[in-house]
């Protein structure tokens, strides 16, 4: 079983196949619009088994947090807009049921710059948050 002991031991093996089925599983994207009229991009992994997440973390830096709930902790990995690609590119040649929802993503944080301007891009970026929505929305009944 992974633990604190083995974690790296495991690190090797984290395989975009691997990634793309706990993201699969367990991952989650959202896609929303700000009070200043920025779209934002989340991408996130949340799991019990925080060592698990740790193999992501070393491999894909990301914002780690632990929610504590009644039924035990549970941790999660995140990245925003451009700080996803990375992640997303590794497994969206792996991904089977989040597939489309990937190739959005990428998207959207593809037309993410630094500077950013609500009027470049604007209309592309609303598209793809109403696609990520909708996507989100038909792949909730999907298990």
């Amino acid at each position: 079983m992974l633990n604190e002991t083995n974690v790296m031991s495991y690190l090797d093996r984290v395989t975009p196949q691997w990634l793309a089925g706990i993201f699969d599983g367990e991952g989650s994207i959202s896609a929303f619009l700000g009070p200043t009229g920025n779209i934002s991009l989340n991408v996130r992994i949340a799991q019990k088994n925080k060592y698990m997440l740790l193999l992501v973390a070393f491999k894909f830096p990301g914002t780690f947090t632990v929610h504590k709930k009644d039924t035990g902790n549970v941790h999660s990995i995140q990245w925003s807009m451009r700080g996803a690609l990375p992640f997303l590119n590794y497994i969206k040649n792996h991904v089977i049921v989040k597939h489309e929802l990937v190739l959005k993503a990428i998207a959207l944080a593809e037309l993410h710059k630094s500077d950013y301007s609500k009027n470049t891009n604007q209309d592309e970026r609303l598209i793809l948050k109403e696609e990520i929505s909708n996507l989100n929305s038909q792949n909730r009944g999907v298990h």
